[in-house]
Formats: structure tokens, sequence, C-alpha cells
């Protein structure tokens, strides 16, 4: 979900608000877009829910994954992706493709694209 802050007071405001005027009626500066997110465990539990359905890599390649406890298994690699992995990488959500997260997580293509994907985003982001 959308908000506007204040980058220097970090007041908030509604979509409707900064419609209505783009600046900071507290100290004058311009907004900026944030994106209030849902806690994780709502992210995971919609990625529970689509265990074993089609996913595409960023270059198209489909595959699937199965959960086993914390613990994420992809179809098409032998990566296994800790739970906590997924979460540090909703933290930044949205980036632009796996390259950004390469070299924090496991299995960074994988991760991406499941966080991108409109079942898991619902468009959010």
């Amino acid at each position: 979900m959308k908000y506007y802050e204040c980058p220097s007071c970090e007041k908030t405001y509604s979509v409707k608000e900064f419609r209505e005027d783009r600046f900071c009626r507290k100290c004058g500066k311009y907004l900026q877009e944030r994106l209030k997110k849902e806690p994780f465990e709502e992210i995971w539990d919609r990625i529970l829910s689509y265990e074993g359905t089609k996913f595409h890599l960023i270059n198209g390649e489909a595959f699937t994954y199965e959960i086993t406890g914390n613990i994420l298994h992809p179809s098409r690699t032998k990566w296994n992706i800790p739970k906590s992995h997924i979460m540090r990488s909703y933290n930044i959500v949205p980036f632009s493709g796996p390259g950004v997260i390469s070299k924090e997580i496991m299995g960074p293509s994988y991760v991406w694209a499941i966080l991108h994907d409109v079942r898991i985003s619902l468009g959010e982001w």
C-alpha cells in the first residue's frame, strides 16, 4: 500500500493528501513515495499456499518449489533457501533483479521470482 512521507520531518500523508498538495504541510519539503508492507508472515503464508505451482525466473524458465519446515526447495536447483533469506529479501522489495541480492542470500533468482510474482506481491510492488 502506498503512502507518502516527508524526507525531512518524516510526517506521513495518504495518496489523497499527496494529490492535493505534493509538499509537506509542516516543513514544505517535496514528499517521497513509500510502500507500506504487509508483515512478512502474511507473505510467507502466500508462499506456502503456492507450493507446487509454477513460477518463472527472470529469464522465463519455469520452476516449482516445495517447503519443508522453514526451508524452500526449488525444483531446478539443489539450493535450499532458508525462510530467513526470503525475509531479508522481502525487506528490500522491490528490487530490479536477482543481482541486487546475489551476495546476500542463497538462490537469488528463485527468491526474486517468487517475491515479484503478482500472486505473492498482489501487485503492491
